[in-house]
């Protein structure tokens, strides 16, 4: 009788064990999930506001190497 309330006892522990180790997985991946989700919530309003706000400039330079790519096209004949 005793030996089989040691082994439920330990069968017991080990499926403890194994659904603790379970949950602790879960919690961290979790965490990892939260973290990133917050990372994202800042950054991306940041860039899209910064991006807004210089939009002219960035059209500006791409504007010109556009011309200076028309301007070298234009001289080695290749329009």
């Amino acid at each position: 009788m005793q030996a089989l309330l040691d082994a439920m006892a330990e069968n017991m522990r080990s499926r403890m064990l194994t659904m603790g180790d379970s949950v602790v997985k879960y919690s961290v991946a979790s965490l990892v999930g939260l973290l990133t989700l917050a990372v994202y919530l800042v950054l991306v309003p940041l860039m899209v506001f910064f991006l807004v706000k210089d939009k002219e400039q960035m059209l500006n330079a791409v504007r010109r190497v556009l011309r200076v790519t028309a301007g070298w096209q234009a001289r080695c004949g290749k329009r």
